[in-house]
C-alpha cells in the first residue's frame, strides 16, 4: 500500500509556490515602472529643432551686404579730399599739399625791409599758403585761368586766389600764363583770409571740362581739399 504525504508536506509546497510568484509579481511591477520613467525621460527633437538644424560643416547663408547708397561721394566740402590726395577729373590731375593757415612770418623771413613793408597782409588776416601740382595732356594748357582755386574759409566764404597780394610775396607762385609743353606745371597758391575764418577752411577746385568732339558742350566740376 503507497504512502500518503503528510498534510505538512502539501502545506509546505503551496506556501513556496505562492511566495515565488509573489516575489515574481513584485520584481515585474518594478521593471515595468522603471521602464516607463526611461520613456519619459528620453528627450525627443521637436519638428522646429529639426527643421533648423544645420548640416555638420556646413555654413549658413548669409544676406549679401549692400552697399550705402545714402554716402556722400568724397571730396565734398562736407567730406573733402585729404592734402596730397590727387582730384582727378576730364583727364586733368591737381593734388595741393599741406596748408599753412598763417605763411606770413616764415614768409617775411625771406623778404627786405622795403617788400615786409608792402607785402605784410593787411590788418586782421592771414596769408593761407600751399603747394599745388597740375598734370595734364600733351597740348592742353594748365595754369589758374583753366581752374577756378580758390579758399573756402571756416564760415563758407570764398577767397579768390587770382588778385591776391600773398601771390607777390612768393617766389613759386603757380603760373598764370599758359603752359603747353610741360607734362606737369608745379607751384604754390595762396591768398589772404580773414584771421578767424582762417582755420579748418577747404580749398575749392573749380574746372570747366569741354567736350574736344563738340568743342561747345562742357561740364562743370568741383572738388574740396583739405588743409591737411
Amino acid at each position: 500500500m503507497a504512502a500518503r504525504p503528510s498534510p505538512r508536506t502539501g502545506r509546505r509546497r503551496t506556501t513556496w509556490v505562492v511566495a515565488v510568484a509573489l516575489t515574481l509579481a513584485v520584481v515585474g511591477v518594478v521593471i515595468s515602472m522603471l521602464l516607463g520613467d526611461d520613456e519619459k525621460t528620453a528627450p525627443t527633437p521637436s519638428a522646429s529643432a529639426s527643421a533648423s538644424a544645420t548640416p555638420t560643416g556646413v555654413a549658413e547663408e548669409q544676406p549679401a551686404a549692400t552697399p550705402d547708397e545714402t554716402a556722400e561721394p568724397t571730396g565734398t566740402r562736407e567730406d573733402p579730399f585729404a592734402a596730397g590726395d590727387p582730384v582727378v577729373t576730364g583727364g586733368w590731375t591737381t593734388t595741393i599739399g599741406e596748408t599753412d593757415v598763417d605763411a606770413w612770418p616764415a614768409l617775411s623771413a625771406e623778404l627786405n625791409d622795403v617788400e615786409l613793408t608792402e607785402l605784410a597782409p593787411p590788418d586782421g588776416t592771414s596769408y593761407v599758403v600751399a603747394p599745388m601740382t597740375v598734370t595734364f595732356a600733351d597740348g592742353v594748357p594748365a595754369n589758374l585761368g583753366s581752374f577756378e582755386v580758390s579758399y573756402v574759409g571756416a564760415s563758407g566764404t570764398g577767397y579768390a586766389v587770382i588778385g591776391s597780394t600773398c601771390r607777390l610775396a612768393l617766389d613759386d607762385s603757380f603760373p598764370t600764363s599758359d603752359v603747353y609743353e610741360e607734362p606737369e606745371v608745379t607751384g604754390r597758391v595762396c591768398t589772404d583770409v580773414p584771421t578767424a575764418d582762417a582755420p579748418g577752411g577747404t580749398w575749392r577746385v573749380a574746372l570747366n571740362i569741354y567736350d574736344d568732339s563738340t568743342s561747345s558742350a562742357s561740364k562743370d566740376y568741383e572738388g574740396y581739399v583739405a588743409t591737411d
